[in-house]
């Protein structure tokens, strides 16, 4: 293996709900000892970069900073910033998606605000989404915004087993929205995988991850090869039945020490 970067993620990999892979981490740690570029790239919208920069600290990753970390929620900030420069939004989520959106100038819109006028409805994981955070976000959909999803898995790894996921919420929104979202930010979409190259400095890299239908195929439509890990939601019988195929296939993150 001679990349450069490596592009990994966190739910799956690192840990698994509040259990960290001890394992992943040496590894990790490892890679960046022999300087290769390591950018942590996750789907997980619920915390900032500099939450998320704390909790690989306290996992024992003591050298990441804010800008070794992107996240679905950082990434969508960073690309409605590109795109519209500013607004009004609706944040069907938690604190990290709505820091990361007020970071880049965003307006966070009240629940009232939605029977007039946003911008955007901007939906991640939210572990208190209710019915009227449902009507909120449809309403505003259905009224014009522009209708956003940091990502869509259905579900991720917890310690008590497979959880619902933003894809889950986004499926409830879309249903009394009466649409799919305009813009799907998070993996597979190759928006995330653009942001990482351009903070690596290259397009040498390789994507880790432990999802087949958002890193894997992700990796496939941004041009990178990829590493599927077995600790979080695929198994191998899943690899089996699947045809998407990623490059390398390793039990534990730490296997990659013997392969490079």
């Amino acid at each position: 293996m001679g990349y450069k970067a490596y592009f990994v993620d966190m739910d799956g990999v690192i840990w698994v709900g509040s259990k960290i892979i001890e394992e992943a981490v040496r590894a990790v740690n490892i890679l960046h000892e022999r300087e290769k570029i390591v950018i942590f790239l996750t789907n997980n919208s619920t915390r900032s970069r500099t939450s998320y920069v704390k909790a690989l600290s306290d996992a024992g990753i003591k050298w990441a900073s804010e800008r070794h970390v992107v996240s679905s929620g950082y990434a969508t900030a960073l690309y409605l910033k590109k795109l519209y420069g500013g607004g009004k939004a609706y944040v069907v989520g938690e604190s990290g998606l709505m820091e990361e959106l007020i970071s880049q100038g965003f307006e966070i819109a009240e629940p009232e605000d939605c029977w007039d006028k946003v911008d955007f409805v901007v939906v991640g994981m939210d572990r208190k989404f209710d019915y009227e955070k449902l009507w909120n976000a449809m309403t505003a959909v259905r009224n014009g915004a522009v209708y956003i999803a940091t990502n869509m898995d259905p579900t991720f790894p917890s310690e008590r087993g497979l959880a619902p996921g933003a894809g889950a919420i986004v499926a409830a929104i879309s249903t009394g929205a009466g649409k799919s979202p305009d813009i799907v930010v998070g993996k597979p979409s190759r928006i995330m995988f653009d942001i990482a190259v351009e903070i690596a400095g290259t397009s040498n890299a390789l994507v880790i991850g432990d999802r087949l239908d958002t890193d894997i195929v992700g990796a496939k439509s941004a041009g990178l090869d990829s590493l599927l890990v077995l600790t979080g939601v695929t198994k191998p019988d899943d690899l089996k039945k699947s045809d998407v195929k990623p490059n390398y296939v390793l039990n534990s993150l730490i296997d990659i020490l013997n392969i490079i």
